[in-house]
């Protein structure tokens, strides 16, 4: 029997959209209230003797009525990681059977989950119900097989060593049989971290390359099988691979030894057509069985923009989107309510595109929490560019933090002083000879904040002297534009008209990397320096952070240093010369001072002459 726990009250920290909507669908009503095998509802059980009695009565009676076996056979497996959980079954129909209207789904639940004080006073909850994804399938023959996989976002969330998951088939139609159902074994067998699953070759007829690290994990030498998955239309691609600097097309075999790294760069290679095309790149292992697909995205002829819609399901973007329409750029719309369940993007999904626009509309709570302004640090760390408008945002800090400060460069500010316009400061690369006039509905909507820089620059001012955008560049790093103002209040009509559209494209023209996400070499070999990875990660008492040095960035000096959330430096761990290639350093959740630090998140931060590259690592305690 498979047990797992949906959670759907509102005030409960384990409501997930996922889990509310399962609900409903059931008709659940009052709590507890279960269903046995999706079919047999049995409400406020009372002590655990009733309702042992209960459930064993109900699940009896399906064991009867089909004699204890299903004619649907389920194998697969699932890979925690310190961000993410990849979980994939296959469902195989074994014997001749009438199954209509199915839905499989795989689901991440995990155990020991502390909540003080949740319901009866108890704060230790297990088989809780993470994340659940749902396909509809189709298994007409003896024989017919639907392999399903989904790799599940967490951003350190929860902890790898208590997260498992199941896998079931069930009629979505009637009473909602559960056919077949299976706990899925943990596999550990390699780790493919690919860098960017986002490229872009803004000038078309060139190539988009995508650097990645396979990694056995496991305890055993493994053999495994490289190659290109789904292609990318009429564009050819070919892979490189362990330095080698010959072309493949074909699958390529490697082996490796347990901890033994191979480096590899995937290379697509476009015309002039302008668009996005998707393809695919695959890993597999002869140890495990395990195949793990990846799915890749070009943008040709354009840079790339991820525009993240959290206004609540409001039209608050459709500005923002025409701006982007009428210069040309090609971009993804991340819509937070209305495409993604609630869920923000994390750093995953952020990374490889060349600008990310974060817009909020006029909400005016819940904005951008931890998670997502931590996510948005490692994208900045690793070269992005910030464009976030949102009057609300500042208001939702209880003080200055590292994001507002260093990212924003924002030092201090003062809530919901309300100006109606916008000046642009002379000789300021986005606001110079610009005057924006904002218009709000409601007036109380205008809650716009005086945002005074500190490391930034200030490129609008208000008539009062207010500081409405401020830019910022991190040193090593990306840049940022912030506005306390929602875009769609800038007007936009009769003598303004175009105002929007030249806004953006100066703060495009201001943010633009000097070299695009994704254009390569074809002989580059290393592809730059960076931080590959910790190991364990969550940890606890020490982590081995690993990092590749390129040619270039081994020619000066190398630090690598551990921060964290604030931006103080906590550890160093490397400071001198290093030879290109891989490395690796030992933390021991010690400062220099060998003080030991308190559970929390904290980064790896590599510095070369190159600029840097971070890691999130988390201790628990």
């Amino acid at each position: 029997m498979i047990h797992f726990e949906n959670h759907v009250s509102t005030t409960d920290p384990f409501t997930i959209p996922k889990t509310t909507q399962r609900a409903n669908w059931y008709g659940v009503g009052g709590i507890p209230h279960v269903r046995i095998d999706g079919r047999h509802s049995v409400i406020g059980a009372g002590s655990c003797a009733s309702a042992a009695s209960n459930y064993r009565n109900y699940i009896n009676q399906r064991l009867a009525a089909n004699g204890g076996i299903s004619p649907v056979a389920i194998e697969g497996s699932y890979l925690p990681t310190a961000s993410d959980v990849t979980v994939q079954a296959t469902f195989r129909l074994e014997d001749p059977a009438t199954l209509s209207d199915l839905r499989a789904t795989l689901l991440v639940y995990e155990d020991n989950v502390f909540w003080c004080c949740g319901y009866g006073g108890v704060s230790n909850w297990d088989v809780t119900t993470r994340a659940i994804y749902d396909e509809n399938v189709t298994l007409n023959t003896v024989g017919d097989e639907v392999t399903i996989s989904e790799t599940f976002i967490h951003n350190g969330d929860w902890d790898p060593n208590e997260t498992h998951a199941v896998a079931y088939l069930q009629t979505t139609t009637g009473l909602k049989e559960i056919h077949q159902g299976a706990r899925l074994p943990l596999v550990q067998d390699f780790d493919f971290d690919l860098t960017h699953r986002v490229r872009s070759v803004p000038d078309g007829n060139g190539m988009a390359v995508f650097p990645a690290t396979l990694t056995n994990i496991s305890d055993e030498t493994d053999t495994f099988t490289l190659e290109l998955g789904a292609p990318f239309g009429d564009w050819s691609a070919d892979f490189l691979v362990c330095g080698d600097n010959t072309p493949h097309t074909d699958p390529v075999e490697v082996v490796l030894a347990p901890d033994e790294v191979c480096e590899i760069e995937i290379r697509v290679h476009t015309d002039a057509m302008k668009e996005v095309r998707s393809g695919g790149f695959q890993v597999g292992s002869e140890g495990s069985g395990r195949v793990q697909p990846n799915e890749l995205r070009v943008f040709n002829g354009s840079y790339s923009v991820l525009l993240v819609d959290d206004d609540s399901g409001q039209d608050s973007e459709i500005p923002i989107e025409s701006a982007i329409e009428e210069l040309g750029y090609l971009y993804e719309d991340w819509d937070i309510t209305n495409g993604h369940d609630d869920r923000s993007p994390v750093f995953v999904n952020m990374s490889g595109f060349d600008f990310l626009i974060w817009q909020t509309g006029f909400r005016f709570n819940q904005l951008l929490s931890e998670d997502d302004t931590i996510a948005l640090m490692e994208y900045i760390d690793n070269g992005g560019s910030l464009f976030l408008t949102s009057q609300e945002f500042l208001d939702s800090q209880e003080g200055p933090t590292t994001f507002v400060m260093n990212y924003l460069g924002v030092d201090s500010w003062t809530e919901d002083v309300a100006f109606e316009q916008m000046n642009g400061v002379d000789g300021d690369p986005i606001g110079d000879g610009l005057t924006l006039t904002l218009d709000f509905d409601i007036p109380s909507f205008n809650q716009t904040d005086d945002a005074v820089p500190g490391s930034g620059e200030t490129a609008f001012l208000a008539p009062d002297g207010s500081h409405a955008m401020v830019r910022n560049e991190v040193d090593g790093a990306g840049k940022s534009v912030f506005m306390p103002v929602p875009f769609d209040a800038i007007v936009d009509e009769g003598p303004l008209a175009g105002t929007q559209t030249t806004l953006l494209e100066r703060v495009f023209d201001w943010l633009r990397p000097s070299v695009p996400a994704g254009v390569g070499d074809p002989v580059a070999g290393l592809l730059g320096s960076r931080v590959i990875g910790a190991n364990p990660n969550p940890f606890n008492p020490r982590t081995e952070v690993v990092f590749l040095l390129s040619n270039s960035g081994a020619a000066g000096p190398v630090a690598l240093e551990i921060y964290d959330l604030e931006g103080r430096k906590v550890a160093g761990l490397v400071d001198g010369a290093l030879t290109a290639g891989r490395h690796s350093a030992t933390w021991n959740g010690r400062t220099d001072e060998g003080t030991p630090v308190e559970s929390g998140v904290y980064f790896a931060r590599l510095t070369t002459i190159e600029g840097q590259s971070g890691q999130k690592i988390v201790l628990l305690k």
